[in-house]
């Protein structure tokens, strides 16, 4: 129980992902007077190249709905199940894509067998990282609706892919996303205000969709890109 603060006292300096993270350490740690940085991960532009001008959702067809994740309690996937059973009450044509495994699957199966909407949805595990862009590249809208994030490296392979992002408004994500600029930020843990706000994006223009798409990649080029945080990095063990 004791580890932390052993480890604590040993330590020169802090880096941290995200200011929720170090905010959640000086809860533990309080009145400290150790140095600090914040440098957010960083993802490889060349992998995750941008398709969003290109990739447009329309109600003529299934809109594909993407999480990657593990099959895990903190990462909302049940929420974000219960919000796809409203959807599909109210007849949208989707289909949800999740990428990940773990200990939740059968959960998730039941609840989504529960909903109805067992045929709606597939979850794909054991997929290479290297191959997950092609589920970013089919994808018309991602979603991370976690209970709590320190960051998520995902919601930034999303954006630099130019997928419009939902995320709920737990710890770290609120500093990935820029609501209503980058992408949309929702209460947690409440699936009929994420069916909602689903809803209210199906309804946008190309124009407006576009432009959020265009100010995701855009941020993601100038502030999380590997030689940014390499520069970082370098000025932090300086």
């Amino acid at each position: 129980k004791k580890i932390y603060k052993s480890l604590w006292n040993k330590i020169d300096k802090i880096h941290s992902i995200s200011n929720y993270l170090l905010i959640k350490a000086n809860s533990l740690f309080q009145n400290h007077q150790k140095p600090y940085s914040i440098i957010h991960p960083a993802i490889d532009l060349e992998t995750f190249k941008y398709i969003g001008d290109n990739n447009h959702f329309s109600k003529k067809r299934t809109t594909k709905f993407l999480t990657v994740a593990r099959l895990n309690w903190i990462k909302g996937l049940e929420s974000t199940i219960e919000a796809m059973g409203i959807l599909n009450l109210k007849s949208i044509d989707f289909h949800y894509s999740i990428v990940g495994s773990g200990e939740d699957k059968e959960r998730i199966l039941f609840a989504c067998d529960n909903l109805g909407i067992l045929q709606r949805v597939t979850i794909y595990e054991n997929i290479n990282h290297n191959d997950v862009y092609t589920h970013y590249s089919n994808s018309d809208l991602y979603i991370q609706y976690s209970h709590e994030e320190g960051f998520c490296n995902s919601v930034l392979e999303a954006q630099a892919t130019g997928i419009p992002c939902i995320v709920s408004n737990s710890s770290g994500l609120t500093e990935n996303i820029i609501n209503n600029k980058t992408g949309w930020v929702v209460q947690k843990n409440k699936p009929t205000s994420l069916a909602g706000k689903i809803e209210e994006i199906l309804e946008m223009s190309q124009k407006e969709i576009l432009s959020i798409k265009s100010n995701a990649r855009h941020r993601i080029e100038t502030k999380f890109n590997l030689d940014y945080q390499a520069k970082l990095f370098d000025r932090f063990y300086d």
